[in-house]
């Protein structure tokens, strides 16, 4: 548990209520403070790159030229670093799983070679009639495009928020620090990765897994299940913030949705045309009434904080 010198007024953390709530329960009853759950945040703000290396943006037309959810993207950290051994295997299993793939290789990060003169002449060229190796990526960039179907990382936890909320599954290979828990995290109980042991047949089937197995598929899914559930916690907070009358009788069936679906592009368009979300002589089911049935934490602290029970 972080002990600051100074005693907090309130924690801001860079996570989401329903995916930590028995950890951030531990961290109110510590700290005994408010804690405000306000991520993930590089969907909230832009976020530079942390690394000091230029992004290859040459990456993304070729992603433009791959099938949808068919490409393994590998990004071990700004910091790693590992052994020739390890790299080579990675190599290998990469190539051996016959999928397409964009490797990401920081100059020095394998120990004793520049960038990637570790590989055998005859395994590059095989590398190079599906995959591609680039010094960095712009990641952001790269988890959001379709044609990525899995990431393998250190798990960090940006890189795990990124590709959580992107709906691409992940192979963990954690090194340090945080990285073993959120790998845990990512692979036990959201069930969205696969811990990954580095041997070539391991590595091979680890990657078809998460790209053409069923496994994937049910990764996706629960990726996209994150996706939606922060979706209403968007829409919850954007109607509060329009000044949403949480006690109307009605209210738009339309606006209903929104909140129903998470539909938070649909509600920035209700708010920039002008239309009052407390429209009234719909459906009975108002935005609060719905975003209470599918228990956001968000929707309980506006109950809290404007003293409505809903019945």
């Amino acid at each position: 548990m972080i002990v600051p010198k100074t005693p907090p007024s309130a924690i801001l953390w860079n996570t989401l209520e329903f995916l930590e709530p028995s950890a951030l329960t531990q961290i109110r009853d510590h700290y005994q403070v408010p804690i405000f759950t306000v991520g993930p945040l590089h969907k909230i703000i832009p976020t530079p790159s942390t690394s000091f290396l230029e992004e290859d943006t040459s990456c993304i037309p070729w992603l433009d030229k791959q099938a949808p959810r068919s490409v393994i993207y590998v990004s071990l950290g700004s910091i790693a670093n590992v052994d020739e051994k390890v790299s080579t295997e990675i190599a290998w299993g990469l190539a051996n799983s016959k999928q397409p793939f964009l490797w990401v290789v920081r100059p020095g990060s394998v120990r004793g070679f520049e960038w990637i003169e570790f590989l055998p002449e005859g395994l590059v060229s095989e590398m190079k009639v599906r995959g591609l190796i680039v010094k960095w990526a712009p990641q952001k960039e790269v988890l959001a495009h379709s044609a990525v179907g899995g990431f393998w990382s250190h798990c960090g936890w940006n890189s795990a928020l990124e590709s959580m909320f992107e709906g691409v599954p992940m192979l963990c290979q954690p090194f340090e620090l945080d990285q073993k828990v959120n790998s845990r995290y990512l692979s036990y109980v959201w069930k969205m990765g696969v811990e990954v042991v580095v041997e070539r047949g391991e590595i091979e089937g680890a990657i078809r897994r998460v790209l053409v197995g069923k496994e994937g598929e049910e990764m996706k899914q629960r990726a996209m299940e994150i996706q939606e559930k922060n979706g209403h916690d968007m829409v919850v907070s954007m109607l509060v913030e329009a000044g949403a009358f949480l006690d109307m009788a009605n209210a738009r069936n339309r606006l209903c949705m929104a909140v129903a679906k998470g539909d938070v592009e649909f509600f920035k368009r209700v708010l920039d045309n002008g239309i009052n979300p407390n429209s009234r002589n719909y459906d009975l089911r108002t935005p609060p009434h719905i975003a209470a049935t599918e228990g956001l934490y968000s929707m309980a602290k506006v109950f809290y904080c404007f003293k409505i029970l809903v019945l």
